[in-house]
């Protein structure tokens, strides 16, 4: 099994991972890349990995709170908040870059809230 959120999923699964413990705010988009890997079509898996690099690198920087943020965003949660920072509050630039991460992966968000 991979984890460290998915960062090195290309790699772990060309070593013969059969698996991955993402973050669970996009494992949707895990989930498209794992596929690609599956159909073994590595132009869109490496694609799709591309777009989710900036996120998997600004969720490192802030950590928890990035889980949350998107979570809330999707309409699984009904607050952002944490009852200990884990590292500390996104601020609006933090929150504004996040959307722009989030668009970037948006075609492979495959849940929605009802």
């Amino acid at each position: 099994m991979g984890g460290m959120g998915g960062r090195y999923l290309i790699d772990e699964y060309r070593r013969g991972s059969c698996g991955t413990m993402p973050g669970c705010h996009v494992t949707d988009v895990h989930a498209a890349l794992w596929t690609a890997l599956e159909r073994d079509d590595e132009s869109a898996a490496r694609e799709i990995y591309g777009r989710m690099a900036p996120m998997l690198l600004f969720e490192s920087a802030f950590g928890a709170g990035v889980y949350k943020h998107v979570l809330y965003k999707r309409g699984v949660i009904a607050t952002p908040t944490m009852r200990v920072p884990a590292r500390r509050y996104l601020d609006k630039l933090d929150l504004e870059e996040l959307d722009r991460l989030l668009r970037g992966v948006a075609e492979f968000m495959s849940w929605r809230a009802r």
